[in-house]
């Protein structure tokens, strides 16, 4: 995320502030400055937004070699509907899914031809 610099108001009460301390030394008044800054936001809100964030990347990033999980079973059984896989196709993929093991190769390379 780019920093904002410095707004207008800032500087110029950046550029003032020596003025207003030396005249609150002579008149023994304190004076209150206040400078122009967004208010704070909530640290929940700032976290929420990075785990979504962090989801939405692990979502688009696919590790061929990671265990089939139930959301590649579902999308498998979509392209089956679809008529790109085969019965025995969405059979491998089940059998792999309940082993714990990664997408067959041939089932890769058919959904890799179907979605060109």
């Amino acid at each position: 995320m780019k920093k904002k610099g410095k707004s207008l108001f800032d500087k110029l009460v950046d550029s003032l502030t020596p003025w207003y301390q030396s005249r609150q030394k002579r008149a023994g008044r304190p004076r209150l400055i206040v400078k122009a800054t967004p208010a704070p936001q909530s640290a929940s809100l700032r976290t929420e937004h990075l785990k979504q964030q962090a989801a939405r990347h692990a979502a688009s990033v696919a590790v061929m070699h990671a265990p089939i999980n139930e959301d590649i079973l579902r999308r498998v059984l979509a392209a089956a509907r679809a008529g790109k896989l085969s019965r025995q196709d969405v059979q491998l993929c089940n059998e792999a899914h309940a082993a714990g093991r990664a997408l067959p190769t041939s089932v890769l390379s058919k959904l890799q031809e179907a979605s060109r």
